[in-house]
């Protein structure tokens, strides 16, 4: 507000001289708490900041460290050390078989350390063997007999390829269960095919008990282990089935062995009698004999 001058004093005029002075006191001291009111708030901000930064630098120093320059840092990174692990090496399990002691052995002597097995190259070994019998091998029969048209006695023979079996040893030479050979009734022939209808139907009665078995128990007088070429005869014992009948009877075995394979034959003689059979009754036979030959005319293999 702007003030006139006057001369004269009014009363009027005074009071709002005095107005117009309390109007410029009031305008002066509102700017001058302005300024006040900042000059504090200043103050204010500038306190806080430097107790913050007192605050900071308590909590930062460590106990016992007066200045920033006395601290020292180690800036080296320690790596946690842990305990060696000791591995220790799987050796596969190893079974020590018994050692035998030699007769004359001295273990003062350094040549009788290692002894040396000779293998004696006439030999198989001594481990299970199986003997196979092999196409071609026969099975046949042999019975005495008197024919109508003939003026002496004469063979007849029926015999088979269908035959087959093994004869198994164990370690020591015995046989074991499983040596079994086996023949087919109904493909037994001869000369005469009504000798043969005859003996297929009535005699052996091929429909009902289709083979004739053999099961060998234990053998006698063979070398063992067997050789691996040469001749030699030993006996089969073993139980032979023919219908519904099984009696014990021994084979006579005449071999040749040559490496893998042995080939001979086995010879056993048997009764009509002892195995129930009924000798064959036909217009041309006139008489039959009372004993059976059986021959098994053989080749096998030899597998370890």
């Amino acid at each position: 507000m702007k003030c006139e001058s006057y001369t004269l004093m009014h009363p009027v005029r005074i009071m709002n001289v005095f107005r117009c002075i309390s109007m410029i006191y009031t305008s002066y001291n509102m700017r001058l708490m302005s300024k006040i009111i900042v000059i504090m708030i200043s103050l204010s901000i500038l306190v806080s900041c430097s107790s913050g930064d007192s605050q900071q630098e308590t909590i930062a120093e460590p106990t016992g460290v007066h200045s920033i320059s006395e601290l020292k840092i180690d800036s080296t990174v320690t790596a946690p050390t842990l305990p060696p692990t000791v591995i220790t090496p799987t050796l596969p399990h190893t079974v020590i078989a018994p050692t035998k002691v030699l007769e004359g052995y001295d273990s003062n002597k350094s040549e009788d350390l290692a002894p040396v097995l000779v293998k004696d190259e006439n030999q198989i070994s001594n481990a299970a063997i199986r003997v196979e019998l092999s196409s071609g091998s026969i099975a046949r029969y042999r019975i005495q007999e008197q024919l109508a048209r003939l003026s002496l006695p004469n063979d007849a023979v029926g015999e088979t390829d269908a035959v087959q079996g093994s004869l198994l040893f164990d370690g020591e030479g015995n046989v074991v269960s499983g040596s079994v050979w086996s023949l087919d009734v109904a493909s037994l022939a001869s000369d005469e095919p009504r000798r043969d209808r005859y003996v297929r139907r009535n005699t052996l009665k091929s429909s009902l008990f289709p083979e004739i078995n053999f099961e060998a128990k234990s053998v006698s007088n063979l070398e063992w282990p067997l050789p691996t070429e040469g001749d030699t005869r030993f006996q089969i014992l073993g139980d032979l089935t023919v219908m519904d009948v099984t009696r014990e009877i021994s084979w006579d075995v005449d071999a040749t062995i040559e490496e893998s394979y042995v080939k001979g034959e086995a010879n056993t003689v048997i009764q009509f009698e002892a195995f129930d059979i009924d000798k064959p009754r036909l217009a041309f036979i006139l008489s039959v004999d009372d004993d059976i030959r059986l021959e098994l005319e053989f080749i096998a293999t030899i597998d370890k």
